[in-house]
C-alpha cells in the first residue's frame, strides 16, 4: 500500500511539474511576443 501511494505521489508530482513547465513556457512565449509586437490581443 505504501509503495502504491509513493508511486501515485511521484506520478502526480511529475505530471504537475510537466504542466507547470509547459504553462510557464507558454507564458514566457506570450510575454516575448507581447514585448516584440505589442498587440492589443495576442493572436494564436
Amino acid at each position: 500500500m505504501k509503495k502504491l501511494l509513493t508511486g501515485l505521489t511521484v506520478g502526480i508530482s511529475a505530471i504537475t511539474a510537466l504542466i507547470y513547465l509547459s504553462g510557464y513556457g507558454y507564458i514566457f512565449k506570450a510575454i516575448g511576443i507581447n514585448l516584440k509586437k505589442r498587440p492589443t490581443y495576442p493572436i494564436h
